[in-house]
């Protein structure tokens, strides 16, 4: 399979193989699937950074991730806890982490052993997608119990809807809370990524904001993805979307019409959403998103710190943000704390605005590396 901003992904495991040929791959599976990501540093070709995925050791004695990106930022902490929880035998697994707050880099000394373990479900569902995955190969199954509520369902539906294409059935006892996945088989198989609304979201937003001039072509899919929910998004904000041959545009009022918006499933969807602001008419209220927090960055908390500096009127939450235009916006040096999501908004931002500089522009690398190339392309000044 392809994706045009695939990530450079190789995979470490027995029954796996890799080819990274420019900025697609294909993954060929005898075996097993992949359970641990690694990312080849194409400056040191000897050295691996584990990306992304959150870590599940299967079958290995001593391993270590190390992150020298932004990815070194997210919790790994659920991944120490769940090692003691449940019926999990954790003897000789031993998970350490060099930080105080659980983050990479991590030392991992021993391998999974157990066939049931509870998780914690309000920061982040990447544990559970990768307990998932490796689901399969352990020698008798393992049966998930998610404790208390589960943010990001919707990638949960994702990772169980591309097991089943390479075969692998998982059977849910109570859905978001209770599933049991029996000894299996990885299948070989072809299919096609469809089209990241993650990233297509900040595009629709820069269409709003900037003139409805782009028209984007778009592949949907047969995948669940939950940030399709930004077309429900910008309709009761005023926005008038159109889908015809997998092409989306998009008609706007003068002025948004503002309102709440719960994206405790779609947090991927808070940078798109709050630079809204910029073009609306009453306040845009975005709540139960405090795992945005727990991000490559805080989210919440620097939105709020820069989008300040332009003039909106801000009110930082626990779990979220209020958001209302002012009457005058400013030009500002906006810091993206090399996240790629906001690094991807505040060059929006600066659009809208004018004059303004944002840090870190190879952030994007990570999901969208032609971000700037397709703007100036369609016409953005863009320096």
């Amino acid at each position: 399979f392809k994706q045009k901003t695939a990530y450079e992904i190789g995979v470490r495991l027995v029954g796996s193989e890799m080819c990274i040929r420019d900025r697609c791959y294909a993954l060929v599976m005898y075996v097993a699937c992949p359970v641990v990501h690694w990312v080849f540093d194409s400056d040191k070709p000897d050295g691996l950074e584990g990306k992304y995925f959150h870590t599940a050791p299967l079958g290995t004695s001593v391993f270590e991730f190390l992150d020298n990106g932004r990815f070194k930022y997210r919790t790994v902490l659920a991944g120490q806890e769940i090692s003691d929880e449940g019926e999990w035998d954790s003897s000789g697994n031993d998970i350490k982490t060099e930080s105080d707050d659980g983050k990479p880099p991590i030392n991992i000394n021993g391998k999974i052993q157990g066939t049931d373990i509870t998780i914690k479900g309000d920061i982040s569902s990447q544990f559970i997608s990768a307990l998932l995955i490796i689901a399969p190969r352990l020698p008798e199954g393992l049966v998930i119990n998610i404790e208390g509520e589960l943010v990001s369902k919707p990638y949960v539906d994702l990772t169980i809807a591309i097991m089943k294409k390479f075969g692998v059935v998982v059977k849910t006892e109570e859905k978001y809370k209770k599933y049991n996945i029996s000894h299996q088989i990885y299948k070989p198989t072809t299919f096609s990524i469809p089209s990241d609304f993650s990233n297509l979201a900040l595009l629709l937003a820069a269409n709003v904001l900037l003139g409805d001039n782009l028209i984007m072509e778009i592949s949907l899919g047969d995948m669940p993805q939950g940030d399709e929910a930004i077309v429900d998004i910008l309709e009761k904000l005023g926005v008038n979307v159109t889908l015809e041959d997998e092409f989306i545009t998009t008609k706007s009022p003068e002025l948004l019409k503002g309102g709440k918006f719960d994206l405790s499933d779609t947090p991927d969807l808070l940078p798109a959403i709050a630079i809204l602001a910029l073009k609306s008419e009453k306040p845009i209220e975005i709540v139960n998103v405090k795992h945005a927090r727990y991000k490559e960055t805080d989210r919440i908390a620097i939105i709020s710190r820069e989008l300040k500096k332009i003039g909106l009127l801000i009110d930082e939450k626990d779990d979220g943000l209020i958001l209302k235009k002012s009457e005058e916006l400013y030009p500002a040096e906006l810091n993206s704390e090399n996240d790629h999501r906001l690094f991807m908004a505040f060059t929006i931002v600066g659009m809208f605005i004018g004059n303004c500089t944002v840090s870190d522009p190879d952030a994007v690398d990570v999901s969208y590396p032609e971000f700037i190339s397709d703007l100036v392309n369609s016409g953005a000044k863009i320096n």
